[in-house]
């Protein structure tokens, strides 16, 4: 008997013919949130730069911001120390100003009064030279460049709304504070509303295009559920809701869909009409030749009556592509399996083999009790086809649906085996076989969603499972006693 027995699997090195698993694709929201993200940090770099050019080559302007920062600071810190009644000028101040330097030559003189009291000051005399006349209302805000260029020589200051006046000279900002002004104008001006910017951008685009791609998901989904095993008309994948472009993509596979299916529709119809128009020469090749009493007459009807069958199986496989799985209606499977082995058991006999059926309680299934009476025949066929003279065939029906065809004939391997674990046609086995008896058997096994399994044992045991169905009223045809028959 032909034999699909599993034979072990080589590793993942070993495997001539194994491809790599293609990595995922990313999803288009990422590419697209990639491709946001990129060209946000090159606007981001080059606006970056553009705003710190300006600012460096605007020297009095740069100034401004530097004073208005530093009096602004210097307020707030000389405000909390009053409220606090703590001492002038605090650690903070100190800190940042280098105010332990000999003589204030840290770089930054301060000078702050409440109108015309001075509260505390670090320049001494030097502030008549820097600083506005104490006895003039010194202005909301001022500021005088000392040298001009950089690093920055400034004077300015401020009145607040307490009546508190903050005064400070820059001597070439040791402190570096200028990068501090430069920092917070990025912050404001440009970190801020691009992030905010990125932010409303990116999450419009997510929502878009998620939108955009429902209409794709249930197109995809609609092809996913074609089966091309179903007759009758085929839904088109829904166009609606998708972006012109994809709907064009989705209107030309709808087209090659059809095309597709005209085709095999058409190969089906050939391959029929060419196995049936072939069956009546071959019968009376076979016919003529039986009787001629010659040895070479004998090999030659040999050779016809293999491919009378090679013709039988594949008028077989063009009706099983013609069938609609529609068309199933309740049976029971212990019932049809009997009928099918009885149609095989003079074969068997006649080869000398011996066969046996053995069946439990009905096993009701929804199935085309044709197509599965010819799997039993072709299974049975392989078996005294493909094993020696007195092999033992066994065929049971076991609960709740499962058939199960064996023979102890010592099994064979076959090459060829596709990826889903079914028989490639033209496949030569050990015994010359095309395989095709396996292959209407595959057939069958998956026009009714059944699981078709193999092992080899002692010999090859061809087991399927169909999706089992609910009893049929009144008692089936066949579900009376059945006993073996052996001879």
């Amino acid at each position: 008997m032909s034999s699909l027995s599993p034979s072990p699997e080589p590793g993942p090195a070993a495997r001539p013919g194994r491809r790599r698993r293609p990595a995922r694709a990313p999803h288009l929201v990422t590419l697209v949130a990639r491709r946001i993200l990129l060209f946000a940090g090159l606007a981001s770099l080059i606006q970056t730069g553009v705003v710190f050019a300006d600012y460096w080559s605007n020297t009095e302007e740069l100034g401004r911001l530097l004073i208005e920062q530093e009096t602004t600071l210097v307020h707030q810190a000389v405000s909390d120390g009053l409220a606090q009644q703590a001492a002038l000028p605090g650690a903070r101040l100190a800190d940042r100003y280098r105010l332990d330097e000999r003589d204030g030559q840290g770089g930054y003189y301060l000078r702050v009064r409440d109108g015309t009291r001075t509260l505390w000051s670090n320049c001494g005399p030097l502030c008549q030279t820097h600083f506005l006349p104490e006895e003039l209302d010194a202005p909301t805000f001022w500021m005088t460049t000392l040298s001009p260029g950089r690093p920055l020589f400034i004077a300015g200051g401020r009145t607040f709304p307490d009546g508190i006046v903050v005064e400070i000279a820059i001597l070439g900002d040791p402190a570096r504070l200028v990068a501090e002004v430069l920092w917070h104008e990025m912050f404001d001006h440009m970190v801020v509303p691009m992030g905010l910017m990125l932010f409303l951008v990116i999450g419009a685009t997510i929502l878009s295009i998620r939108r955009a791609l429902t209409g794709v998901g249930r197109a995809a989904a609609a092809a996913d559920a074609i089966n091309p095993a179903a007759r009758g008309a085929r839904a088109p994948l829904p166009v609606a809701g998708l972006p012109r472009e994809i709907g064009r993509l989705t209107d030309a596979v709808n087209r090659a869909f059809d095309r597709i299916e005209a085709l095999v529709r058409a190969q089906t119809v050939l391959a029929g009409a060419v196995a049936h128009e072939i069956r009546t020469p071959l019968a009376v090749m076979q016919l003529e030749l039986s009787h001629i009493d010659d040895p070479r007459a004998r090999e030659a009807e040999r050779s016809v009556a293999a491919l009378a069958h090679t013709v039988a199986q594949l008028t077989a496989l063009a009706r099983l592509d013609a069938a609609d799985p529609a068309s199933r209606g309740p049976a029971d499977l212990a019932a049809l399996a009997e009928a099918g082995v009885e149609a095989v058991a003079p074969l068997v006999f006649a080869a000398g083999d011996t066969l046996s059926f053995e069946a439990g309680p009905a096993a009701p299934v929804s199935v085309l009790p044709g197509a599965v009476e010819l799997l039993v025949r072709n299974l049975v066929e392989n078996a005294v086809r493909h094993t020696a003279r007195g092999t033992a065939i066994r065929v049971c029906v076991e609960a709740p649906a499962r058939l199960v065809v064996g023979d102890d004939g010592g099994g064979m391997d076959l090459s060829g085996r596709t990826g889903d674990g079914g028989v490639a046609i033209g496949t030569v086995s050990r015994a010359g076989s095309l395989g095709m008896g396996l292959k209407i058997v595959e057939r069958i096994a998956a026009l009714h969603g059944a699981r078709l399994s193999l092992a080899n044992e002692a010999g090859l045991t061809v087991t399927i499972e169909f999706p089992p169905a609910a009893a049929p009223d009144g008692p089936a045809v066949g579900s009376s006693q059945r006993a073996g028959a052996d001879s």
